[in-house]
């Protein structure tokens, strides 16, 4: 109910977030000298830290809405489990027949 929505929008802010960081980092390659030259190494690698914060945050709300839903499942699994175990101890001698 909370979890596809969410996973959704968190997909798609990671998407949005990851195209800028890439572009910044193939510009920042191919005009490595340049910006060298005009000496703004420091300006560029600010931006750069910028730019992964942004894209890193939807991320790790990504990664954490996931475990969260790995969390509750497998506490679904382990009271199913145990509630089934129960009965089957509970029950008779004679109630299962091989």
């Amino acid at each position: 109910q909370y979890y596809l929505p969410t996973s959704r929008e968190l997909s798609r802010l990671v998407g949005l977030y990851k195209a800028p960081m890439l572009q910044h980092f193939a510009e920042s390659i191919a005009g490595s000298s340049t910006i060298r030259s005009f000496n703004e190494e420091s300006r560029f690698l600010n931006r750069n830290f910028q730019l992964i914060d942004g894209f890193s945050r939807p991320k790790f709300h990504i990664s954490a809405a996931m475990e969260w839903l790995c969390l509750r499942l497998d506490v679904l699994s382990s009271l199913i489990f145990a509630f089934s175990l129960i009965f089957l101890i509970s029950l008779p001698k004679d109630a299962i027949y091989p």
